[in-house]
C-alpha cells in the first residue's frame, strides 16, 4: 500500500503569500485615507456645531464672534482627539472663517499641524443670507470631503 501525502507545496504557499502581499499593499493606504477623511469630517462636524452661534452674532452685530462668544476660553479650549485649536477671522469684513488646526501627533501624517477653514460668506446687500464653505490650501484634496474639494 502507497502512503498519500497531503499538504501544500512550497510553490502554492509562495502564491498565497504572493496574493496576500499585493491585497496588503492596496488595503493598507485605502485604510489610511479612510481614517484621515474621517478625521476631517470630524472637524467639520465640531466645526458646524459653532454655525448658528456665528450667523446669529454676525446677524445681530456685523462682526464676527470672539471664541468667548462661542464659549471656548482659548483656542486650544477644544475637545477633540484630533485637532489642537480653533480660531475665528473675519476676512474681506463680510466672511467669519473658523480656522481649525490639527494636533501635530496622533493624526493621520497627511493632516499633521494643518489646517483647516470653514468659513461663512455673508451678502453685504443683504446679511441674513449667508453661505458656509469649506477649504484647505493645506490638505491634499483627495482628503477632502466633496464640498470642500476645489474651492
Amino acid at each position: 500500500m502507497k502512503k498519500i501525502q497531503s499538504g501544500f507545496t512550497l510553490i502554492e504557499l509562495m502564491v498565497v503569500l504572493a496574493v496576500i502581499g499585493i491585497l496588503t499593499s492596496i488595503a493598507i493606504p485605502a485604510y489610511q485615507n479612510y481614517i484621515a477623511r474621517s478625521q476631517v469630517t470630524e472637524a467639520l462636524t465640531l466645526a458646524s456645531s459653532f454655525k448658528n452661534q456665528v450667523s446669529d452674532t454676525f446677524w445681530q452685530t456685523g462682526a464676527c464672534p470672539t471664541l468667548t462668544d462661542l464659549g471656548l476660553t482659548a483656542p486650544t479650549a477644544i475637545q477633540s482627539h484630533f485637532l489642537a485649536s480653533i480660531n475665528v477671522t473675519t476676512r474681506n469684513g463680510t466672511e467669519c472663517n473658523l480656522e481649525i488646526t490639527f494636533k501635530n501627533s496622533n493624526v493621520s501624517n497627511g493632516l499633521l499641524s494643518k489646517t483647516l477653514n470653514f468659513g461663512m460668506s455673508t451678502d453685504i446687500a443683504n446679511p441674513r443670507v449667508s453661505q458656509w464653505d469649506c477649504m484647505s490650501n493645506h490638505i491634499s484634496q483627495h482628503l477632502l470631503p466633496t464640498t470642500c474639494q476645489g474651492i
